[in-house]
């Protein structure tokens, strides 16, 4: 009081020297510091601990901090955040290097995945939101920018994990339709939710998501589409015994088999990977049509164009019932089936325009092959082609501008040179 009472603040000197040494130590403890567990404590312990109410241990003995200048000069601050986000980076990357070996443990163990709430469940997600979460707090105790900082490392670290991640997968002994499921779970939660919890700083993940996703669903397909018993099953439809047989049945119990997976994994990837196995049904069974082993004439065409009617109907209600949107699909075979059975050849026109309106991509040699299993005669395939050329012409324009919405059916499937098809016509 008599140092006060004499004008002496005697309380602001000891705190200025308390102060002045407190920073002296700090500085000297800064020079050691190595590793993300030492500068981040020193990092925390000046913002949140020096200062704080139970600093000193009594509340009423509060340091205020108004006076002061700062704890640690603004160039060794950024120093230590520095040296911190780069030992972070490091630290981040050997964390998702630990996660990677964990699933491959689990991997080499053959173990089926999880199903939580009716999906395929693997803790990947989980994980990666663990690592994200906690890291994201740490920093953002400290400050805005660090924890922005932090949020990018995450974020970067994790574009570079997923195709390792997809790789490592995909060369495992672990492949099969349950953890493919799994795995792209994990990939449309990581992408809905870590976009939902930071927006403005996972966006850059979307394009690394997207493809793991699509790497993953590519080869669910694979499974189906390399399975032994099913190609032997598309090749023999359009065959004489074809006829008389009800051969698409298999096929579509094997399609039906398989979807049953697609029941287990989230609605979006599940819808996509659901319309891609429609387009891949109708495309191949189109393929078989256009590149017939056996040819049909009179009165066996008129029946195969019946029966290629009966199972466009079929694989349409097959895959209305799974719940694919890919309505657009259900006409190609019934164009084709049209164009084959119509009696009255002058109709045959109309047929051939709504097959090029509605499949933008289909080419000159689908129309020509088409054209050589209706026989027609040269004449009246020309004819049919000259007035097609100009569809043709229009329907390349408007893929060209997008106005075909990106669908792909007829673009994929191989036939015959157009020269051969003209000489078979």
């Amino acid at each position: 009081p008599a140092y006060s009472a004499a004008g002496f603040p005697a309380g602001e000197a000891y705190l200025r020297a308390f102060h002045g040494a407190v920073a002296q130590r700090l500085q000297e403890l800064a020079q050691d510091a190595r590793g993300c567990e030492q500068l981040y404590v020193l990092l925390d312990w000046a913002v949140n601990v020096y200062g704080s109410p139970d600093f000193l241990g009594v509340p009423d003995l509060t340091l205020s901090m108004e006076p002061l200048p700062p704890l640690l000069a603004p160039a060794l601050w950024a120093r230590l955040e520095s040296d911190y986000t780069s030992f972070l980076e490091t630290k981040v990357t050997s964390c998702f290097d630990s996660i990677l070996q964990l699933e491959q443990s689990r991997w080499a163990d053959m173990e089926a995945p999880d199903v939580l709430q009716g999906l395929y469940h693997t803790p990947l997600s989980i994980d990666v939101h663990m690592l994200v979460a906690e890291h994201v707090k740490v920093a953002g105790a400290i400050s805005a920018e660090l924890e922005a900082t932090t949020l990018s490392i995450c974020a970067r670290a994790l574009g570079l994990f997923l195709p390792r991640f997809a790789k490592a997968f995909l060369e495992s002994k672990a492949v099969s339709e349950p953890h493919l499921g799994a795995n792209i779970n994990a990939c449309e939660e990581l992408r809905t939710s870590l976009l939902a919890r930071f927006p403005g700083t996972f966006e850059e993940l979307e394009k690394p998501l997207v493809a793991a996703t699509c790497t993953f669903q590519k080869r669910l397909l694979q499974g189906l589409q390399g399975d032994v018993h099913v190609q032997p099953l598309f090749r023999n439809l359009c065959t004489k015994a074809w006829l008389t047989q009800d051969v698409l049945q298999p096929l579509m119990d094997k399609v039906v088999a398989f979807a049953h997976h697609l029941e287990h994994m989230a609605p979006v990837p599940a819808q996509e990977t659901l319309q891609e196995l429609h387009r891949y049904v109708v495309r191949e069974y189109l393929a078989q049509v256009l590149r017939p082993r056996e040819r049909f004439r009179g009165e066996e065409r008129l029946r195969s164009a019946q029966k290629m009617g009966v199972d466009a109907q079929a694989i349409g209600d097959t895959f209305q019932g799974l719940g694919s949107e890919a309505t657009w699909l259900d006409q190609a075979i019934r164009c084709v089936a049209d164009i084959l059975g119509e009696t009255y050849k002058d109709d045959i026109l109309r047929h051939l325009e709504t097959l090029i309106r509605s499949y933008p991509d289909i080419r000159r040699d689908h129309v020509l092959a088409i054209l050589a299993l209706r026989r027609l005669g040269r004449r009246r395939n020309q004819r049919l082609l000259q007035h097609a050329q100009g569809l043709l012409r229009a329907a390349a324009k408007a893929r060209g501008s997008g106005a075909a919405g990106g669908r792909v059916l007829f673009e994929e499937i191989e036939v015959p040179a157009s020269m051969d098809l003209l000489i078979a016509c």
